[in-house]
């Protein structure tokens, strides 16, 4: 999981750093967070972006997971998604 706090980007990883399934938006809190269930859609009307970044191509060269509160798609069965967006 990525975020910003202060303007700087911090980074989570829920499996490794924490032993959660996943991570996504987090519709009870209004926030982005790790889960032990797997994670509702984030709401497209809550992008997730730091200062400064642009979402005028929000899913240019992904494959899945979510960028800008747009879907970029979905890995075939057997496949994970990486967090850049890439289907492994």
């Amino acid at each position: 999981m990525y975020w910003c706090a202060g303007g700087l980007l911090e980074v989570l990883d829920c499996v490794t750093d924490l032993g959660w399934e996943t991570c996504g938006w987090d519709t009870s809190i209004a926030e982005y967070n790790c889960s032990d269930v797997p994670a509702s859609s984030p709401d497209p009307s809550l992008p997730y972006l730091c200062p400064g970044e642009d979402c005028s191509d929000p899913c240019d060269g992904k494959q899945c997971g979510w960028s800008c509160g747009v879907s970029c798609g979905s890995c075939a069965t057997g496949q994970t998604c990486d967090p850049q967006g890439i289907c492994q």
